[in-house]
């Protein structure tokens, strides 16, 4: 009985210790339910006036228990974190730069542009902290998310690469892939990335056909090449970036159909330097603000 009764105290004493995503992630739907709109646009001054609870809910990161999470856990804590702390550094260097949310300068910033004290909005001294470790964007979306980081990262990175993340993370910039209005779960993670992942390739303004012989590609593509690339090849029936992006693709339209057989002829298995210069891409990107005020030009 005393065994027993021992086993229940520490099964209760485990359960409890459990992740409970539907509490952590409370703060953030409130926040991206309010303040993000359908378009994935931002509205930046409603985040200022909930700063107080976007501060609450980035905070709550160094009291969780990170290391003991699954890979789905993970993964889904780094996106929602990287998300939050995108917008709060946006916040930090408006506020660091004298520059109004109210004003056409706040509208007309350009992310990449954006200065923070050590850096930029990514590499800079804008950090946040997961479990005990202090990280910037670069760390959460290279050394943990894509797993690159160095040994002192083993517990918290996670194991395989899903290039899905690269439209996931938003990096404020209007040709991100945009911010969804719900947290990322262990249990709607699968279907949100494929949904992502559809949404991204089948949009004219990030696939878009210029002629038959070339199809204007966001740069994210080509950043994130290898990602896309290796992962193909890993697959079954697939041999890279081409094939890969291909199998998102609605091929029942006209259109579809020409970008799927562009891409795959096109896209598999290249050298990033060539790709670069081949006349069959043109890879762009808009880094203007995704303010809700800059919808239009989305």
């Amino acid at each position: 009985m005393k065994k027993l009764s021992l086993f229940l105290i520490v099964l209760l004493s485990t359960n409890a210790l459990a992740f409970n995503e539907i509490e952590h992630y409370k703060l953030w739907n409130q926040l991206i339910e309010k303040h993000v709109r359908k378009s994935g646009t931002v509205d930046y001054i409603g985040f200022k006036q909930d700063l107080q609870i976007l501060n609450q809910f980035i905070d709550s990161h160094k009291k969780l228990k990170f290391t003991n999470l699954d890979e789905k856990e993970k993964k889904a804590v780094l996106i929602n974190l990287y998300n939050a702390a995108m917008i709060r550094n946006i916040l930090k260097a408006a506020k660091d730069q004298n520059i109004g949310l109210e004003t056409p300068t706040f509208l007309d910033l350009e992310i990449n542009s954006i200065r923070a004290p050590g850096g930029n909005l990514w590499n800079g001294n804008y950090t946040v902290f997961l479990e005990d470790k202090q990280l910037n964007l670069d760390n959460i979306e290279h050394d943990l998310l894509r797993g690159k980081g160095d040994h002192q990262y083993d517990k918290m990175k996670i194991k395989k690469l899903d290039p899905r993340i690269h439209v996931a993370v938003n990096c404020a910039a209007l040709s991100c892939p945009p911010i969804i209005t719900t947290a990322y779960t262990s249990k709607n993670l699968e279907a949100i990335l494929n949904e992502n992942m559809m949404q991204f390739v089948n949009s004219d303004k990030q696939f878009h056909e210029i002629s038959p012989t070339q199809l204007q590609v966001n740069s994210i593509i080509y950043w994130y090449y290898s990602d896309f690339d290796n992962y193909g090849k890993s697959q079954s029936n697939m041999d890279g970036a081409g094939d890969y992006l291909a199998s998102f693709i609605d091929t029942t339209t006209k259109k579809g159909a020409r970008k799927s057989k562009h891409l795959k002829r096109h896209l598999n298995d290249r050298n990033k330097l060539i790709l670069k210069f081949d006349p069959r891409f043109k890879f762009k990107y808009k880094w203007q603000i995704n303010d809700i005020r800059n919808a239009y030009n989305r």
